[in-house]
C-alpha cells in the first residue's frame, strides 16, 4: 500500500485503554473537596461514559481482524476511503455544530431571563457574547458549522482519481503473441510484419 496505515486493532487497543485511564481521572476528580453535589454528578457520569467507550474500544479490538488497516492520512487513502471519510465529517458538523447554538442560546436565554445567575460556555462564545451580544454568538456556531461543511463537501467532491495499476493489463505477451504468429506466416507476407509491430 503506497499511503500511511496502521493496524486498526492496535487503534482500538490504544483508544479503549486511553478512555479507560481517563474514566480513572474523571472519577477521582469527583473526590476533590472543591466539587459540589452537581460536578460530582458530571464526574460520575463522564466517567461512566468514557468507562463505557473504553470497554466497547478493547470489545471490538478483540473482533477486529488483525491485517485491518486504517488511514492515517485521509489525503493519501484510496479515493473510496476518502470520499467516506469527508462525508463522515460533513455528518458530524452538521450534527455537532447545531447542537452548540442550540445549546448556547438555552444558556444565554435562562442568564439574560434571570433564570439563571451564571451559565458556562465555551470560552470563544463568552468572548463574543461580552462584545457582540446574543444573537452574534448564537449564529456563530451556525456560521462555523455552514463553513466546515462547504469545505468538507469542496473536499469530497475535488478527490483526485486514483489508477490501479494492478489491473492494467501487460501488452508485451500480446505483442510477443502477435510476433510469433507473423513468423509463422508466408514470407511474401513478413514484409509488412515491422509495419504492423510499429502500428501496435
Amino acid at each position: 500500500m503506497s499511503f500511511h496505515v496502521t493496524p486498526l486493532r492496535r487503534l482500538r487497543i490504544v483508544c479503549g485503554c486511553g478512555l479507560l485511564v481517563l474514566a480513572l481521572g474523571s472519577a477521582g476528580v469527583s473526590f476533590t473537596p472543591t466539587i459540589d453535589a452537581e460536578g460530582r454528578v458530571l464526574c460520575y457520569a463522564g466517567a461512566g461514559l468514557c468507562a463505557l467507550l473504553g470497554f466497547l474500544n478493547l470489545w471490538w479490538a478483540r473482533r477486529t481482524p488483525a491485517e485491518a488497516m486504517v488511514t492515517v492520512i485521509p489525503d493519501r487513502a484510496p479515493v473510496s476511503e476518502q470520499v467516506r471519510y469527508y462525508r463522515r465529517m460533513l455528518w458530524l458538523s452538521l450534527i455537532a455544530f447545531p447542537a452548540l447554538s442550540a445549546l448556547s442560546a438555552y444558556e444565554l436565554h435562562e442568564l439574560e431571563s434571570g433564570a439563571a445567575d451564571s451559565v458556562r460556555l465555551w470560552a470563544p462564545l463568552a468572548f463574543l457574547y461580552e462584545r457582540l451580544g446574543y444573537w452574534p454568538t448564537v449564529l456563530a456556531p451556525m456560521a462555523l458549522g455552514l463553513a466546515c461543511a462547504a469545505l468538507l463537501s469542496s473536499s469530497s467532491a475535488e478527490s483526485p482519481p486514483t489508477t490501479d495499476f494492478s489491473e492494467r493489463q501487460d501488452p508485451w505477451p500480446a505483442a510477443l503473441a502477435r510476433k510469433a504468429a507473423w513468423s509463422r506466416c508466408p514470407p511474401w507476407t513478413r514484409r509488412h510484419a515491422f509495419d504492423l509491430m510499429s502500428i501496435y
